[in-house]
């Protein structure tokens, strides 16, 4: 056994040498190698991120599928196979691990590409895009900066530098960076990312105008399609929202998402049991989609079957251990069969909702009309003691919420949040977009708790104190609110100031302004 495991050390050594050889050489891959280490640990990972891609791939050819990034992989490869160094190929193989979230598999088939065209504009970006993931953002801002002073028209580049910029709150940097990209390809992704900044700043008639224009030049793309049923559904246009969430997922019969997204407007147009169908098929597609689990389970529980929804909200906890609200619901499940709740849900109060949870919760399945309802909430979520991250998870479910948010879906992009605090209760900025979603959504007094949850964690998360400010205004504390300005002000870590500052000088009397730096 000992003898085994030395050869087959030996073996990696021997394929890891050469790349270290080679970076000596290279200045590319020096500079990656500097960015993200090449190590054993990470050589094995990628090695059985490779066999994975090849099984998808391989599946996907015998059901004959037509997903065009596995095709194209699978052609590459081919054509690699008679020429090893067929740059276009090689690349086409990076950005489809990329792609497919095999990162370090494709930061191994990067450094290949870099042997090549050691100048590779794709190769640099993806490297950038995956050490941006994984934390390191000055150092990805860096690559991607070099990337553009060598191809100033390379738009991808342009779009992970607004990723990085959204992530520390330069909106008006992300901005700059996406019309950039429009301006040297203004195709369906730059398209896609210019309709997310616009929601967020709540532009919403100019992000359904851009999502047109997306579909434009690509009548099938899913993430468009679902965003534009979002926004109908959030001016209250359900059977216009119904029509463009059945395009979506007719368009990629595989997107959980635009499975979900079905199922929500399903239940909007008072359709309940084709919601339930929508949300099953979710689950399916992802097993691990523990919101749509909850959201089956909840549905379950109107239609009248307990039994089926004690299953579906017992896997949502399952994924999600510390989620109030389907413990909350696996308690009513139980109550509806009579049976006593496990202690661990008997002892859970029932988690906050938000109105439009409220709306559909005491919508009557069999007529179809809803009803507001008007009880306050009676608790929010506090960050769990101790929870064990799960980094995949972690990053699926940010691409989610932000994918939510960008569709005007809040109340998705919310609950997403809550699922990442659960996974990682250290990190305040969760806890923050939690409360910024509330502070749009007008519900003070959820956004002022979120805020000083995010706060308890670091009180210096300038963000948070912004956004505290403006929710104090509102309250009528305005010595606080010029106080928490004033502090996130000085910290100088947010580009929103000037915008809280011209929010409090309209809405706050400036008698009891505090002083700030300008």
């Amino acid at each position: 056994m000992v003898k085994t495991l030395m050869r087959f050390v030996i073996c990696l050594l021997f394929l890891i040498l050469p790349l270290t050889a080679v970076a000596a050489d290279n200045p590319a891959i020096k500079r990656v190698d500097a960015i993200l280490p090449v190590n054993l640990k990470q050589y094995q990972i990628a090695l059985e991120e490779e066999k994975k891609f090849d099984m998808m791939v391989k599946a996907s050819i015998r059901k004959a599928s037509k997903d065009p990034l596995l095709y194209q992989a699978y052609a590459a490869k081919g054509s690699m196979r008679s020429n090893p160094n067929d740059l276009r190929a090689n690349e086409v193989l990076c950005d489809a691990y990329k792609r497919t979230g095999y990162h370090a598999a494709a930061a191994k088939q990067c450094r290949e590409v870099l042997k090549i065209n050691p100048k590779s504009s794709l190769a640099k970006t993806a490297i950038a895009d995956i050490a941006f993931r994984q934390g390191k953002g000055d150092a990805a801002k860096g690559l991607l900066e070099e990337v553009l002073s060598d191809d100033p028209h390379y738009s991808q580049a342009n779009l992970v530098l607004a990723e990085i910029a959204k992530s520390r709150g330069e909106n008006t940097e992300a901005y700059t960076q996406v019309g950039q990209a429009l301006q040297s390809n203004p195709d369906a992704p730059t398209l896609l990312a210019m309709g997310d900044l616009q929601m967020k700043s709540g532009q919403t008639d100019q992000a359904t105008n851009t999502y047109l224009k997306v579909l434009q030049i690509d009548s099938k793309n899913t993430v468009a399609l679902s965003n534009l049923a979002n926004l109908f559904g959030g001016k209250g246009d359900y059977q216009r929202a119904l029509d463009f969430a059945q395009q979506a997922a007719a368009s990629d019969a595989n997107s959980a998402l635009a499975q979900y997204t079905l199922g929500t407007q399903y239940q909007n147009n008072g359709k309940f049991e084709e919601a339930i169908v929508s949300y099953a098929r979710a689950t399916q597609l992802d097993p691990n989609f523990a919101l749509a689990h909850r959201s089956l389970g909840e549905a379950l529980i109107r239609k009248g079957s307990p039994v089926d929804a004690i299953t579906s909200l017992n896997r949502a906890i399952q994924l999600a251990p510390n989620d109030p609200a389907a413990k909350a619901d696996l308690q009513r499940a139980y109550a509806m069969t009579g049976q006593a709740a496990p202690v661990s849900v008997a002892s859970v109060p029932v988690a906050a909702k938000s109105p439009a949870q409220n709306r559909i919760q005491d919508q009557d399945f069999t007529k179809g009309a809803p009803q507001t309802s008007t009880t306050a909430p009676n608790n929010v979520m506090k960050p769990p003691l101790a929870a064990i991250k799960n980094t995949k998870l972690i990053d699926d479910y940010t691409k989610k919420a932000k994918m939510a948010e960008a569709g005007g879906q809040y109340e998705v992009a919310r609950q997403y949040y809550e699922q990442l605090a659960i996974q990682d209760p250290g990190e305040p900025d969760y806890f923050y977009n939690i409360g910024r979603i509330y502070t749009v959504a007008q519900q003070w007094g959820l956004a002022k708790q979120f805020y000083n949850l995010a706060l308890e964690l670091n009180p210096n998360h300038a963000m948070s104190l912004n956004g505290l400010a403006r929710v104090q205004c509102f309250d009528g504390n305005s010595a606080a609110a010029w106080q928490n300005y004033s502090k996130a002000n000085s910290l100088g870590l947010v580009d929103n100031n000037s915008e809280t500052r011209n929010y409090l000088t309209k809405t706050c009397p400036t008698t009891n302004k505090t002083s700030d730096a300008h």
